[in-house]
Formats: C-alpha cells, sequence, structure tokens
C-alpha cells in the first residue's frame, strides 16, 4: 500500500538575526495497489428492468444490486478489504451499505490460468425473490458476464444453467465426522432402543443443513471450489494488470452467495522511497537583498503512476519575517 512519504531538507540563510528557511515536499497519495471489482445481480434476468452498472467505460444493464469489493496488493500478497452492495430503486443506485470488512487473503497467483483469486460473497437476503440470476463482473476497462444463470433455488440445481453444489470443505467434513461419531457414542450409553437410529439420522441430516454453509471457505485457497465450473470467462491480458478479470464463479453457499473472480491485479512496487529533497547551497545575504532558492527534489517513480509532487518553503527559525515570492514552487525568492 502507498504511504504519504514527507522528506524535509533545511535551508538556512542568514535574514538580518539568522532566519531558518525550510523546504518540505510532499508526494500526494495515490491508490495504484488498490482494485474494486463490481459485481451487478440481474435478479430477474431481465436487462430491460433495474438500473445500468457503469464503472469507467464498461457498463451492465439489468443491474438490481451492485457489490463492490475492495482489494489491496503488495509485491506478493492481496487482502480483500471493505465489501459495499448498492440496490436500484427508481432507475439509479441508492448509497452503498456494508456487508462486511473483509480481512482475508486472496489467492495470489492461484486462479485460472495463474491470476489472482479472490473471494467475495452477498447475503442472500440482499437479492430477495432471486432465482435464476445473471451476474456480471466489471472493472474499469475489463469486464466478465456469466453465460450461465446462477441458481438460487433451495433444491439442489439441475438443468442447463445450474451451478453445481460444492461438497464439503475439509474442515466441514471433519467436523461432521465427529459430531456423527460423538452422537452415535451418546446414543450407544444414553439412548432408549428404538428411538436411536432415528435420532441419529436427524443428527446427520441438520449437520448436512449446517455445515454445507461452510463449503466455501474465505482464504484464498481454491481447493474448495474444485468441481465447480465458472460461471463466465474473459481472456487473460486484454486489459491492463489491477483491471484484467479472468472468470467469475459463484454459487449459493448457505444463507450467501459466495463468488470468486479471477483477475490479474495490480501490484504495489513496494520499493517506494521518499523523495530526494535539495534546498540548494547554504548561503549569507546582506539586506535588504533577498536569497534566491534553488530547491529540487526528484521521486523515484513509484508506485506507477506516481503521485503528484508538492513544495512548501516556510520560516522555522529566527526573529524577523520571511517573505516568499512563491511559497509553493522549487525555485523561488526569499526577502
Amino acid at each position: 500500500m502507498l504511504k504519504c512519504d514527507l522528506l524535509r531538507a533545511f535551508f538556512r540563510s542568514v535574514l538580518q538575526a539568522g532566519a531558518g528557511i525550510l523546504l518540505a515536499v510532499g508526494l500526494s497519495a495515490a491508490q495504484a495497489a488498490t482494485t474494486t471489482i463490481t459485481l451487478g445481480f440481474d435478479t430477474d434476468n431481465n436487462a430491460a428492468t433495474g438500473c445500468t452498472l457503469v464503472v469507467g467505460s464498461q457498463s451492465l444493464p439489468g443491474v438490481e444490486v451492485a457489490l463492490d469489493t475492495v482489494v489491496t496488493t503488495t509485491t506478493a500478497t492481496g487482502t480483500v478489504g471493505t465489501i459495499t452492495r448498492r440496490t436500484c430503486s427508481g432507475g439509479a443506485f441508492g448509497a452503498p451499505g456494508t456487508v462486511s470488512g473483509g480481512g482475508w487473503a486472496v489467492g495470489m497467483t492461484t486462479g485460472t490460468g495463474g491470476a489472482d483469486l479472490v473471494e467475495t460473497f452477498i447475503p442472500l437476503a440482499d437479492l430477495p425473490g432471486a432465482t435464476l440470476v445473471k451476474i456480471g463482473a466489471i472493472t474499469s476497462s475489463d469486464s466478465v458476464i456469466a453465460t450461465q444463470l446462477l441458481n438460487l433455488l433451495s433444491a439442489p440445481p439441475s438443468g442447463p444453467g445450474a451451478a453445481p453444489i460444492p461438497a464439503l470443505s475439509p474442515i466441514a467434513l471433519v467436523l461432521l465426522i465427529a459430531l456423527v461419531a460423538g452422537t452415535g457414542w451418546l446414543l450407544r450409553r444414553y439412548a432408549r432402543e428404538g428411538g436411536s437410529t432415528l435420532l441419529l439420522l436427524c443428527v446427520v441430516a441438520i449437520s448436512l443443513t449446517t455445515l454445507s454453509a461452510w463449503a466455501i471457505v474465505r482464504d484464498g485457497n481454491g481447493a474448495d471450489w474444485a468441481g465447480i465450473a465458472p460461471l463466465g470467462t474473459d481472456p487473460s491480458g486484454d486489459a491492463a494488470a489491477g483491471d484484467d478479470l479472468v472468470a467469475l464463479f459463484g454459487v449459493k453457499d448457505g444463507a450467501n452467495v459466495s463468488l470468486r473472480v479471477d483477475a490479474v491485479l495490480a501490484r504495489d512496487a513496494g520499493a517506494n522511497q521518499a523523495p530526494v529533497v535539495n534546498a540548494g547551497a547554504n548561503q549569507t545575504i546582506t539586506l535588504p537583498a533577498g536569497a534566491t532558492l534553488n530547491g529540487s527534489a526528484t521521486d523515484d517513480g513509484l508506485p506507477n503512476p506516481p503521485g503528484q509532487l508538492t513544495y512548501l518553503w516556510t520560516k522555522v527559525s529566527g526573529s524577523g519575517n520571511v517573505n516568499f515570492a512563491n511559497a509553493t514552487q522549487a525555485a523561488t525568492t526569499a526577502t
């Protein structure tokens, strides 16, 4: 992540009683290592209803709900940040509401074709009445639109365009085995004859229903997505890093819709250094003469695109007043 760097260089000049002058150079913050992936949900599969979702040069019509997922990266790691959703009403999207604060890892280069794997989600309650949903993911210059509809029906999906139900994750499977084994032991020891088998079956059924909500673990690991076909794909390399979308996955997951977007994310350069500042040579003047200040600053150009350098001359010590012709220019005069 970009840190706003501020490097100060002192320029001492004798003005009457020896006033000290400071040149401060600031680098304005940019978000070169931050990517926002926006997903649009056409909950009635009708492009003529809802809102048109626009991000940069990309647009998606017929969207009832939009989901924004912020991702930040360093040179080697990525983290999912805040997730917000917007609802279309009267032809316009309302204010964003927070879905989650994020905090889980991105699978760096573990997605389709070596892309980065970003996991996000939206509660089913935010998609009221939806059954077959068309989903699209867009950035400012790329998009991937589902060619298969996501089935949100309670019954196991079947037929064209249905997303398969995922298998239990390894953690959920271990918990289920432990729960069933423990229940069996209790039944053998305490349950009355005749009702133990039925009780055990009930426990198994309830466990399967409960643990199915844990099928997708948001950890950047794509193992729990095995066997789930993408809803849509897009060629890699048709957009710049940070905007390049490759694949879109989705599956009903308990009370949520778990989503996976494979994208080539921008990387933080990591070696970003503070600007190198030179306030010019020390000089002594005799009043009423003025001082010609020739300051300068160079930056390493990171992150890319770089931030904008700003300059500010100020007096820091000594008696009397110092007036600058233009305190925000590197080269100026002081009297």
